[in-house]
């Protein structure tokens, strides 16, 4: 009986990061282990994003990996991961290659090809994403585009819906920790568009 794939996620959120790495891991997180694949993730101690990573099912290590990645590696080598998914944009060259020694596969996923990527593998679902200069590995393959988007499965069945007229209610949401000025200029911009509605606003932990 072959053993399941042990996949692990390093990440970090917080107040000054939002929520979009653990979210957009997250997403990934829950495809794996809808496949049978042992999930966990590596995360910087934050009591509010591990009880979202808990709250769905997974398993968070909670180490300051970005300050003490000796450590980080220590736990790496004793969860003998089979993959390393990174998603984080503190996560330097020399901590992707030093990766590659404790799994077998190294996967970044990233936004801005602002460094080299010495790992196998690279995602990136946004729509400029073909058009990044990346450096990588010779080893390395590039998954680029919208097609590569880590969209959580949720979304894969979105239900048939009818917008009622005159539209009454809106709800802005703009992250796990929205700019206050940003969130203010969303409100005043439906407010002046659309007259006579209810606006709710949806606000992450860090908001």
């Amino acid at each position: 009986m072959m053993s399941a794939l042990r996949v692990l996620f390093v990440t970090h959120g917080g107040p000054a990061i939002g929520l979009g790495h653990v979210t957009r891991s997250l997403a990934l997180g829950r495809a794996f282990a809808a496949d049978g694949a042992e999930v966990r993730y590596l995360i910087s101690p934050d009591e509010r994003v591990a009880d979202l990573l808990r709250g769905a099912s997974m398993i968070a290590v909670e180490i300051p990996w970005e300050a003490d990645p000796r450590k980080a590696f220590q736990s790496l080598a004793g969860l003998g991961p089979d993959v390393v998914l990174v998603d984080s944009y503190a996560a330097s060259p020399e901590f992707l290659i030093a990766l590659r020694s404790v799994s077998g596969q190294v996967v970044a996923v990233d936004d801005l090809a602002d460094r080299p990527f010495p790992v196998h593998v690279v995602v990136n679902g946004g729509v400029e994403a073909e058009r990044l200069s990346y450096r990588g590995a010779p080893d390395t393959v590039f998954l680029l585009g919208p097609r590569y988007a880590l969209v959580d499965p949720s979304y894969g069945a979105i239900p048939t819906r009818w917008v009622k007229h005159p539209v009454r209610r809106v709800v802005v949401a703009l992250g796990g920790a929205p700019d206050r000025a940003t969130l203010r200029a969303a409100v005043a911009a439906v407010d002046a568009s659309l007259n006579g509605v209810t606006i709710d606003v949806a606000l992450g932990p860090f908001a």
